[in-house]
């Protein structure tokens, strides 16, 4: 009998270790499943987006479809100082914030960060990188040696695209200041800069609210 009971546990045992593998394999099979739809949805998504040359200057399709770099103090947007935000110029999807951006002496558009899920990161493609580039323009390598030149160090880099497009939009350093300690290098053809509207310091309006709570007094 006693044997019995015995068998009897160890099939039970047995039947609840195969419950939890059988369990086990279905888990994993349906975050399989979602990852894959989810890459699925993004490549759907990549592809709905045609790239339509003639609704962008010669330059701005040259750097956003070439993976070219503008010149240091050619572009437009690396002075600018106003609250908005920063665009993508071939999907139009909000990539950087006026908050987000640093003032130095590089030439070029900076950021610490950008907004979340608006851009992504890989490693520059050999092959893809211009070597004739216009008189404007210096292709991604170019600029990894000026940056080595002029400050005699070797800096990590990687390309910087739109999330949503893949448009190039210039280069990220790892020798930035924290919190992030990256630095965004964004052609400003890539990148073009739009007003917020209806924008208050939030200085003023702390102000304008303790004031109205002091006239209520």
């Amino acid at each position: 009998m006693k044997s019995l009971k015995l068998l009897q546990k160890q099939g039970q045992f047995l039947k609840k270790q195969q419950q939890f593998i059988n369990k086990g394999i279905y888990l994993f099979s349906a975050t399989q499943q979602q990852q894959q739809q989810q890459n699925l949805n993004e490549e759907q998504t990549n592809q709905s987006i045609k790239i339509d040359r003639y609704s962008m200057t010669p330059h701005e399709y040259y750097i956003t479809q070439g993976n070219a770099m503008e010149r240091p103090f050619t572009g437009k947007t690396w002075y600018i100082q106003d609250v908005g935000y920063y665009h993508c110029t071939v999907c139009e999807s909000k990539l950087f914030s006026f908050d987000q951006k640093v003032q130095n002496n590089t030439g070029m558009a900076t950021f610490w960060n950008h907004i979340e899920g608006a851009v992504k990161t890989q490693d520059v493609p050999q092959d893809e990188a211009h070597e004739n580039c216009k008189p404007n323009l210096v292709n991604v390598h170019q600029v990894q040696e000026q940056e080595e030149n002029q400050n005699q160090q070797n800096k990590e880099y990687k390309q910087c695209l739109c999330s949503k497009c893949n448009s190039h939009l210039g280069l990220v350093f790892s020798d930035g200041g924290p919190p992030t300690f990256l630095r965004y290098s964004i052609n400003s053809a890539s990148a073009k800069f739009v007003l917020k509207e209806h924008w208050q310091d939030p200085n003023e309006l702390k102000k304008q609210k303790n004031d109205k709570n002091q006239k209520q007094k």
